[in-house]
């Protein structure tokens, strides 16, 4: 299910792409979309949380979600996604993390109003790196994802100053 999810007309992923789907898809096993996040959450001990994300409104910070091997839908919509953010700005259905043991990637779901990274939009991107993501190109509501550090369970960046 999450193959075809991404697979779109025309589409030429690379063997590096199609390895980390398929290393997610062995990890997810049979769980159903609002299944996953849960569970995978629940999993702390058994699973290694590999970033945070900050979820900001106006530069406010109004939660931290823990970002763990395997898939995360963010969007609008509480039937489809598993994070909610609930600004008209955000679609229904708006982008989605994919989670390795060793990367992450985010790819737009064919958002209206677009996903942005240091200002340029993306269709998909891999992040290795402390980031700030835009839902939108205003930047209402962005997205900092922080990667947290080998042993210490601290971002491994020091603290943010939004602006």
């Amino acid at each position: 299910m999450l193959k075809n999810l991404f697979r779109r007309k025309g589409d030429d992923k690379n063997d590096s792409e199609d390895k980390l789907i398929e290393e997610i898809l062995e990890n997810e096993g049979d769980a159903g979309p609002g299944q996953l996040i849960s569970d995978t959450q629940k999993q702390t001990a058994s699973s290694k949380r590999i970033a945070e994300i900050d979820v900001l409104i106006n530069g406010m910070k109004e939660q931290t979600v823990p970002l763990y091997p395997g898939r995360l839908l963010v969007g609008r919509d509480p039937s489809q996604v598993e994070l909610v953010i609930s600004e008209l700005i955000v679609s229904k259905s708006h982008c989605t993390f994919l989670v390795s043991a060793s990367e992450v990637l985010l790819r737009d779901n064919d958002s209206t109003n677009g996903t942005y990274l240091h200002g340029e939009a993306v269709e998909e991107c891999r992040i290795s790196e402390d980031v700030l993501i835009s839902l939108g190109r205003k930047g209402v509501v962005q997205l900092h994802v922080r990667f947290l550090g080998e042993d210490s369970g601290e971002s491994s960046v020091g603290d943010t100053i939004y602006g």
